[in-house]
């Protein structure tokens, strides 16, 4: 936009910007044919070429590549001690798998994160130490809440991990900046205090919270990492080769050879507080059903396709406009909103002449009608006020 106009895409370009959007590829034959005969206007012609995009062999492999983005699987995994090239391939199947799913058969938000189902064959389900899967072949099965979802796949967990350990870190990083869009700055501690360790056995969330937890270098490290910490733990069930367990190797095992209970409950801190949580479970419950995680879904895909990060000058664009001139006369074409104005379910007083002028339109639509940008989740809401519930949806 410049100068507060706003530049309409040609029938061509729509095309071009869905095509590299949803097949991430050049447009198709019957892409092009429907941009030549102008049929890629309307909401209801746009949101079928995108699910016809969507659910073709190109705009599977684009969805997954975005999931591979959303989840930070996208720059692949290394073998490590317990994960072999062979396994991992097999992980990077799974994953494949459950997008090809959610794409073919209308997968909704909340099936990306709590399915029930996962794609094995007897060799990953061995690794993940699940039985009663075999054959060579991947499959469909329904699992427990240890295993379905994005933030249940061993790429994911393994991705998030160092080489032999996991990482509170990375993971915390992960499910905060891809799930909840929340940004992360440089340290602000270039030189943390060097941290006491208790003279005991301790976990890998202990270290860590030796490091950069709320006691550590005086609280300064915490301001970030109490969104890090915590929600990374909620993952320690999942070692760096993606298997679940009850137990890990005490963190200074060559001094204390121990095995120690993992604990992954904690709590999840959230813009509306605190909430208790038991494991990542309980976070991949919350992502579908919180609002600024919705967003931030739109948001990623939007960074995935364009390259950089939504600021949230387009939501202000959008309010702009429904509170401006231009939306009443886009609005009135065909005396649309007059009808709505002037309808007879209004009373005398309130309602508007039939032959109103379009400055008295403008002003009945901004006193009627208004809408607010939410500044964390930068969700956009529409208010508006007629003279019967079914023309104020309209």
């Amino acid at each position: 936009a410049e100068g507060g106009n706003v530049y309409q895409l040609t029938p061509f370009e729509v095309a071009t910007a869905l095509s590299y959007g949803f097949l991430g590829t050049t447009p198709d034959v019957e892409l092009l044919a429907k941009a030549q005969r102008n049929e890629l206007q309307t909401e209801q012609q746009l949101g079928a070429e995108i699910e016809r995009m969507m659910r073709t062999e190109r705009g599977i492999e684009q969805f997954n590549r975005f999931v591979s983005y959303y989840v930070k699987t996208n720059r692949g995994v290394q073998e490590k001690p317990g994960l072999s090239g062979p396994m991992i391939q097999l992980m990077a199947q799974e994953q494949y798998l459950l997008s090809r799913n959610l794409m073919l058969f209308n997968g909704m938000f909340e099936e990306m994160f709590t399915p029930r189902y996962t794609y094995l064959n007897q060799a990953l389900a061995a690794h993940y130490g699940i039985g009663g899967v075999s054959g060579s072949e991947m499959r469909k099965v329904a699992v427990d809440d240890k295993r379905g979802g994005l933030l249940h796949l061993g790429m994911t967990q393994a991705a998030t991990s160092d080489y032999q350990a996991t990482s509170l870190v990375k993971r915390g990083i992960m499910i905060r900046e891809q799930m909840f869009c929340r940004e992360f700055g440089a340290p602000v501690e270039a030189d943390p205090t060097d941290p006491t360790y208790p003279p005991r056995a301790i976990t890998t969330r202990e270290y860590w919270d030796s490091v950069n937890g709320e006691q550590a270098s005086g609280g300064r490290c915490w301001q970030c990492h109490q969104y890090m910490n915590d929600t990374g733990s909620s993952m320690e069930h999942y070692d760096a080769a993606g298997r679940y367990r009850l137990e890990e190797q005490a963190h200074n095992y060559a001094q204390y050879p121990q095995m120690l209970p993992i604990k992954a409950s904690g709590p999840f801190l959230m813009a509306t507080g605190t909430e208790p949580i038991n494991d990542v479970r309980d976070i991949a419950n919350i992502v579908p059903r919180n609002p600024a995680s919705q967003f931030c879904m739109a948001d990623s895909y939007f960074r995935f396709v364009f390259g950089n990060k939504s600021d949230g000058k387009d939501a202000f664009i959008v309010v702009n406009y429904i509170r401006s001139r231009t939306i009443v006369s886009d609005l009135n074409q065909d005396g649309w909103l007059t009808k709505v104005f002037a309808s007879e379910n209004g009373d005398l007083i309130s309602r508007l002449p039939d032959d109103a002028s379009r400055e008295a339109l403008w002003r009945t639509f901004n006193t009627r009608v208004d809408a607010q940008v939410d500044s964390v989740s930068r969700l956009i809401t529409v208010n508006a006020r007629a003279f019967s519930p079914e023309e104020a949806n309209e």
